[in-house]
């Protein structure tokens, strides 16, 4: 009987967020976490992000979510390679994942078109070490896990003021098996980005920009955000996503502020407030761009042709 329950359980979390990508609110900040097109996208540097999201912070075993990701440009900007890790930690479920991802541009004076695909393996594992067995079923149904392969691809194109992406992610649509049941545990999720850069002065910007987000048999997706953005150095936003919520957020360019540290540093945190949900979520961001062999005038030159979006 026991062992029925935690299956149900299990597939209840399943149901509920598996089948579905996790939701970041700077997503924008780093848009290989959806779209392996941004493989490479900011010139002659080697972009890094760190990402930490802990969700529904009320709750005992909170929803968390972490990302790491590496990628850069090569053959004169033409291509992009990149590397991610994501894990995803609620109370029945860890899921990790890992990834590499191409892209080819075909560079224009001042846009650039980029088409890119990544692929790796996801491990899916129930997380029971802390609930109590009660008998040898329950033991066996605890040590479950599998491991997938995962496979996605995308569109990118941007302008030295706009960009526009179109992404599907999860297209060998993974089942989770247990026992003798099969679950889809991961479901196509497609994705539509697109954003425009407000020049108001020669110190201050404004970003808007928007993520739709299509998953079978669950209700579409829409994120709007605003950015005001303030001497290339400190930025914030609000943004609101569909059922309800509502994300702050804040940044700054601690390489601005800080001249001794030398590459350029961005470090962003969100706070984002559910309408239907008790509980907050917290989101905390590190972005760190290491210079390749370039002069700084080449450097900032070439990044402002291809990647000017975001600071």
């Amino acid at each position: 009987m026991r062992r029925l329950v935690i299956l149900f359980l299990f597939i209840m979390v399943l149901d509920l967020k598996a089948q579905q990508d996790p939701a970041m609110s700077q997503y924008m900040f780093n848009q290989l976490v959806i779209n392996p097109a941004c493989a490479g996208n900011i010139a002659e540097r080697i972009a890094t992000s760190f990402l930490y999201r802990r969700q529904w912070v009320a709750l005992t075993n909170a929803p968390e979510t972490g990302t790491f990701s590496i990628h850069t440009p090569f053959n004169q900007k033409r291509n992009g390679i990149g590397f991610q890790a994501t894990y995803v930690n609620t109370d029945l479920t860890n899921d990790i994942s890992v990834s590499g991802a191409y892209s080819f541009k075909i560079i224009f004076p001042r846009s650039y078109f980029a088409m890119g695909i990544s692929g790796g393996f996801r491990q899916t594992s129930l997380n029971l070490q802390s609930k109590k067995i009660k008998d040898e079923d329950d033991i066996v149904l605890s040590k479950q896990n599998q491991i997938s392969p995962d496979l996605n691809v995308g569109l990118y194109f941007q302008h030295k003021n706009y960009y526009l992406g179109l992404s599907c992610r999860n297209l060998f649509q993974s089942r989770f098996h247990i026992q003798n049941f099969k679950y889809p545990a991961q479901s196509f999720n497609f994705y539509a980005t697109g954003g425009y850069k407000f020049t108001l002065s020669a110190t201050v910007k404004i970003i808007s920009s928007f993520l739709l987000k299509y998953v079978p048999q669950f209700t579409p997706q829409a994120d709007i955000s605003n950015h005001l953005i303030f001497n290339e150095m400190f930025w914030g936003g609000i943004s609101y996503r569909t059922k309800t919520i509502i994300a702050f957020q804040t940044g700054v360019k601690l390489d601005q502020v800080f001249k001794k540290l030398g590459q350029e540093t961005r470090l962003g945190y969100a706070f984002d407030v559910f309408g239907r949900f008790p509980g907050v979520a917290h989101e905390l961001m590190l972005l760190i761009d290491f210079e390749l062999h370039k002069s700084p005038s080449t450097i900032l030159k070439q990044k402002k042709q291809l990647s000017p979006f975001f600071l």
